[in-house]
């Protein structure tokens, strides 16, 4: 069965592991999580209050459509997430964009459902 590909662009807060590097130094120092933890209190609360709620939809996204779905992540501030701004035409974040042609702007859950129940039943034999 192919899987349904999801990407989700949003604000993310910066932290250590987007450096391969850096994050592999602290880690192994032991001072990691600490240090990440210490980086996101530094966000504005809604930024964080954001992350959070996502990385929960995420998470339960991920868990129902186990085995269908290729979910990546993508930071609205970087290059990738500029292009995917422009090219689908969104200005409100988070965004889905499913099997690269549906999108969805905002945080309108029930819809999102919707679009993936709608592709698993089309690629689904």
């Amino acid at each position: 069965m192919r899987q349904i590909s999801l990407e989700v662009v949003a604000n993310f807060p910066t932290s250590l592991s987007y450096c391969r590097g850096c994050g592999l130094i602290f880690k192994d120092s032991g001072v990691g999580d600490e240090v990440n933890k210490e980086i996101l209190h530094e966000y504005p609360e809604a930024l964080r209050d954001e992350y959070v709620r996502l990385s929960g939809w995420i998470r339960e996204i991920s868990a129902l459509y186990s085995g269908s779905l290729s979910i990546t992540i993508i930071d609205a501030a970087s290059l990738p997430g500029l292009y995917k701004a422009v090219r689908h035409r969104f200005r409100k974040y988070p965004a889905f964009i499913v099997d690269k042609k549906h999108v969805l702007s905002g945080w309108d859950r029930k819809r999102l459902g919707e679009i993936l129940d709608a592709r698993l039943r089309r690629i689904s034999p």
